[in-house]
């Protein structure tokens, strides 16, 4: 298994997936656990200095891939440097102004919320963009003819769900507060 590879191969290849968005979880889930039971480093307490460490960067290195394919927005991002199509979350890559005018509606929107309601209500409008952009990348990732080109789309449908992300602990912050 795992002797095989190097540390630096692709996610996908270390968990014997095909390079998409679409991912069977319950088959990942498994994938994980049989690698974890190969190489968790309680297996190799009594084992030599160089194989206990090589279990420990083996196990650390399952479980940084396991969570980037398990989240579909890190998934997405993944996908993409990939695919040549860096994520700048520096301000390299300019935001539509139409999505920078959704975020300050949300902002506002959740600003003035003054009931559980106004809050639920706003969490289904984003949990709708959400969907929907969820869609929108897996048409851009999985079914573009062009996977450099689909990639390069999908950019700011990634950076559109990295804010929702952000935005999504916000809400529950204000629903805490206002429960309070």
């Amino acid at each position: 298994m795992t002797e095989a590879l190097s540390l630096d191969v692709d996610d996908f290849r270390l968990f014997g997936m095909e390079p998409k968005f679409a991912v069977d979880l319950p088959a990942l889930d498994a994938q994980w656990r049989r690698l974890q039971s190969e190489v968790h480093p309680d297996r190799f307490v009594q084992s030599d200095d160089a194989s206990a460490k090589w279990a420990m960067q083996w196990s650390m290195r399952i479980n940084q891939g396991y969570r980037r394919l398990r989240d579909p927005v890190s998934r997405a991002a993944y996908l993409c440097e990939l695919r040549g199509a860096s994520i700048d979350l520096q301000g390299g890559a300019s935001v539509p102004v139409d999505f920078l005018m959704q975020q300050m509606e949300w902002r506002e929107a959740l600003s003035q919320a003054r009931t559980a309601q106004d809050v639920e209500s706003l969490e289904a409008d984003v949990k709708s963009a959400v969907a929907r952009w969820g869609e929108q990348l897996a048409q851009q990732l999985d079914h573009h003819p062009d996977p450099g080109a689909g990639a390069r789309e999908a950019v700011q449908t990634v950076q559109r769900l990295m804010f929702l992300t952000k935005f999504q602990q916000d809400i529950d912050r204000k629903m805490d507060a206002l429960q309070s």
